[in-house]
Parts: structure tokens; sequence; C-alpha cells
């Protein structure tokens, strides 16, 4: 494949990218100081050309050494994949602790549900562990599965004083159905 050359002004040859790259591409970057859309506090605004497929075009990059804020228009940029990256990864890990902690909330509910249907009592620090868990990460509600037909969407879709105050209600609910089935089976047995 043949190469095309230019003449440098010099009397020398170099190939087109070169020449491009060396006098047509301004890769020495304007700096400026400009405010940070985040903190308001001094950042540093750099605007140089980008050559990609062949199309040059100026581009701009916003970093705030501050509080780590960068914007840029640039089509490659490493920051903006390593911020992208480690967003994708919070987000996987909040996922996962949300479904941790909604495995547990299910597990604590239906063990309460057990307890108080056998009639025993339920430990304070059991429930107080259940709504520590609700309080602490809202987003496990969204993973919390009980056996409550009425009530079990609005686990997920209310505030957590809400859930909570529905979970009571599911607790009161059976307890007094249990005390309704003991009465009820109470009254066949006298004669």
């Amino acid at each position: 494949m043949c190469k095309e050359l230019f003449d440098n002004g010099n009397g020398d040859l170099v190939e087109a990218a070169i020449f491009v790259r060396d006098n047509v591409l301004d890769t020495d970057c304007d700096r400026d100081d400009t405010e940070c859309p985040n903190c308001g506090n001094q950042a540093s605004e750099y605007v140089f050309d980008e050559c990609l497929g062949g199309a040059i075009n100026q581009v701009s990059s916003l970093d705030c050494m501050h509080c780590g804020h960068h914007e840029c228009s640039q089509e490659v940029c490493p920051t903006c994949e390593e911020n992208l990256e480690a967003s994708i990864q919070a987000s996987a890990d909040a996922l996962e602790r949300d479904m941790e902690d909604g495995g547990k909330l299910s597990f604590i509910a239906e063990c309460i549900d057990e307890q108080m249907s056998e009639g025993r009592p339920v430990s304070g620090c059991t429930i107080t562990l259940f709504k520590l868990i609700m309080t602490n990460n809202p987003g496990a509600r969204a993973f919390c599965y009980l056996d409550d037909p009425d009530n079990d969407g609005m686990y997920r879709s209310c505030s957590v004083k809400e859930a909570i105050n529905i979970f009571k209600m599911h607790l009161l609910n059976l307890k007094f159905n249990r005390n309704l089935e003991l009465k009820i089976a109470q009254a066949k047995k006298a004669p």
C-alpha cells in the first residue's frame, strides 16, 4: 500500500497522518480556569483537537480537583469509561445488598409469622432487626416477599414508616386470627 506523502515546507517528505498531527491538530490544549458546576470551586477546562476516523473535531474537558467532577465531549475518554465502570459496579453492589437484605427480611418475617401462628412469643430483638433492616436499606423492601396477599405489594410501594406500620398490622391480624381459631376450637369442644 502506498502512503501519501507531503512536502512539509522544508523540503522533506512526510506521511499525511504525521503532517496532519504535527501541523493541523492542536494537541497542546488551551487551559482555562472556570467554576465547577458541581461544587463551585475552581476547575480546569481544556480545549483541544481530536482526530477520529479522519475527522478533526474540537473537544473540551472539564476537570475539578476538589470534587472529582469530570465532563467532556471526547469520543473516547478513559476518565468517563472509568466513572461509568465505577457507577455500574456501585449499582451492582447496591442491588446485591438489597437482594441479600430482602432475603433476610423475608426470612425474619416468615419466622415471626411461624412463631405467632404457633402461639410462641416473638423476641423484641427479632422485630427490631426487621425494622432496622427495613429502615437502613429501603431498597431491600423490593426483594421482601411476605405471605400476605392483601399487603405484599404495599411493602414495595410505600415509605419505610408505612411499610413498618403495614407489617405491624399484619402481625396484629395474625394474632387476632390465631386467637379467633383457638376460640372457635374451644367453642366446638364445649358441651
